[in-house]
């Protein structure tokens, strides 16, 4: 089997087969029959908690977690909760040398399940690889296919900074008290956070807690808090329930147009101009 780094490197051609939504509730808690996938069978959790055991193995899922499914692979669904809802997309991979299907369809992804925790660019990708297989226009399928590649190479390149090089021993010394100020602050995102409150969540003091973030993260903790609020705004513009004044008191920014500023400059372009480009979340419900 080829190194991780092999695999990373490895190039693909990703082409999207089927996708939609499924959805199940606790009053029909576990699938009806366990299902053989013939190609790559990816599942993003939009809403609820679930169990999707593959080979015998049972993966717990929440919304934001990303699931692959193997070719000859076979998988069964249970709801944990009142709803369990996940965006799936089928599809094949080919190398772009050899146009031949991997040999060891497990050894071209070096992860099984992958927590994007809300990240709605993923959510986005995932619902417009729906929305042009399911519009059926001219070349929908090759722009599905390249949003695809986009969310995929975003995963494998994630996997393998993630092994690259070795973590630095103040940070691993510390690396849980980074861990929980993380969540704090992407569970803060409707208040607003001093450096200090930060800071006193891991138990340490401010410069030294902004150090080793940084060094943990690649960027500082008020950047990192700003961010985590922009992806809660795109999520909350993906949902299109509230407006975009609405969105920046939720989120705690003083005014609208410091919210519009923050947006751009983390997202590249305005709050509207995203809306516009996102569809919102009305694919009908399928089976998978």
């Amino acid at each position: 089997m080829a190194s991780d780094a092999e695999i990373v490197n490895t190039e693909h051609l990703f082409v999207v087969g089927r996708a939609g939504r499924a959805g199940m509730a606790a009053v029909r808690a576990v699938s009806a029959k366990a299902i053989t996938t013939p190609d790559y069978d990816l599942h993003y959790v939009s809403k609820g908690r679930g169990t999707l055991t593959v080979n015998g193995r049972p993966f717990r899922l929440s919304r934001g977690d990303l699931l692959l499914v193997c070719p000859g692979e076979t998988f069964t669904v249970r709801c944990d909760a009142d709803v369990f809802e996940r965006l799936f997309i089928h599809f094949d991979a080919v190398g772009l040398e050899t146009f031949c299907y991997p040999r060891e369809p497990r050894s071209l992804f070096p992860f099984r399940v992958v927590s994007t925790e809300k990240n709605s660019h993923t959510f986005g990708l995932c619902l417009r690889i729906i929305k042009e297989i399911r519009g059926g226009a001219p070349h929908a399928r090759t722009l599905a296919s390249a949003y695809l590649t986009e969310l995929l190479t975003g995963l494998l390149r994630q996997h393998g900074a993630r092994r690259a090089g070795p973590m630095h021993k103040s940070v691993r010394r510390n690396l849980w008290r980074l861990i929980e100020a993380r969540r704090f602050i992407e569970n803060s995102v409707e208040r607003k956070l001093t450096l200090a409150d930060m800071a006193g969540r891991a138990g340490l003091s401010i410069n030294y807690f902004s150090r080793l973030f940084r060094a943990w993260s690649g960027c500082t903790p008020y950047g990192y808090y700003v961010r985590a609020r922009i992806e809660r705004a795109k999520e909350l513009l993906i949902e299109n329930e509230l407006s975009v004044s609405e969105i920046a008191e939720t989120l705690a920014f003083d005014d609208v147009h410091y919210f519009s500023r923050a947006f751009k400059k983390c997202a590249g372009t305005s709050p509207t101009a995203y809306l516009a480009n996102i569809q919102s979340d009305d694919t009908p419900l399928l089976e998978d």
